[in-house]
């Protein structure tokens, strides 16, 4: 991420912004750790104020004399995002994977539009490329995982493929997809998750058994119901020290971004007590009523 700025406005131009978004793409982790070439990189820019973008992307055609990166509107690999601040004498810049397209990689593993379950998938896939800077991933490897509403799958499935989780307790009164089912370390619970964590707290009794990670992208009527299902899993014993957490919070009620806003923040409250490392997140595969939020019981 960079600041661009300059004590005088009329210093920092739209020039100078563009210079710095070509060495950060240059030099950014996700494109040079899997030693991907950047010529072979294809940036979107998304902007605010949006006017910004075409200005930039006017000022990178003529910067970028060797056209070491190339702009594409769709099928991007990756986003550069664009934040004017104190009408153009600041400016801030930020490069991400863009998991928001038909095809990503991750790691070693590629994903297409072809085997990918559900559109769903796109949202864990991008909590964890941001959350505590893509090390997650890591961290949660061999754990086991319960997913709630998982329905068709999508979910599961990142957990199993990417996550490489030994065991996930995919929680769901409906179908999974035969792909997702065939996976040995996914357990389909063809329950109600209220019924699902009743049964597992009577099973999990030893600790390596327990979860370390809770998902939820149940589609509820009520917010505070996400955090109800993991404070009552919790609450069971069904969740290992230091078990991580993440819940899509719903809105069904309003569609005003400050009321939305406002009721993900009170359900973030409510897991202060008993939880550390909390992250509310509006990812871009959310939908405008749809907030995410992560972080690690206590």
């Amino acid at each position: 991420k960079r600041i661009v700025c300059s004590s005088d406005a009329t210093l920092c131009t739209i020039d100078s912004v563009a210079s710095e978004a070509l060495e950060l793409v240059a030099k950014s982790e996700t494109i040079t750790r899997n030693g991907a070439d950047p010529t072979a990189i294809r940036i979107r820019i998304s902007s605010f104020p949006p006017n910004v973008a075409q200005k930039l992307i006017s000022s990178i055609e003529e910067v970028d004399v060797d056209n070491t990166i190339s702009l594409s509107p769709t099928k991007a690999s990756h986003t550069l995002s664009v934040i004017e601040l104190a009408s153009g004498g600041a400016y801030i810049l930020d490069l991400s994977q863009d998991i928001g397209t038909d095809d990503y990689s991750w790691g070693t593993a590629s994903t297409t539009k072809s085997d990918r379950i559900c559109r769903a998938q796109h949202k864990i896939a991008e909590v964890f490329h941001r959350y505590r800077g893509g090390m997650l991933i890591n961290e949660l490897q061999g754990c086991v995982a319960i997913d709630c509403g998982s329905s068709p799958g999508g979910w599961s499935l990142f957990l199993a493929e990417q996550v490489k989780c030994r065991r996930i307790h995919s929680v769901d009164p409906a179908e999974l997809a035969q792909e997702v089912i065939d996976r040995e370390a996914v357990s389909h619970l063809q329950m109600t998750i209220e019924k699902a964590i009743d049964t597992l707290s009577q099973s999990l009794v030893d600790e390596n058994d327990k979860i370390g990670l809770f998902v939820s992208d149940m589609c509820l009527h009520d917010m505070p119901e996400q955090v109800d299902r993991l404070l009552e899993a919790r609450e069971k014993g069904l969740l290992c020290k230091g078990a991580y957490f993440i819940l899509t919070l719903k809105n069904v009620r309003s569609k005003a971004k400050a009321t939305i806003d406002q009721r993900a923040a009170e359900q973030a409250k409510r897991l202060e007590p008993i939880a550390e490392e909390i992250d509310m997140l509006f990812l871009i595969s959310n939908k405008p009523s749809e907030r995410t939020i992560v972080g690690r019981v206590c």
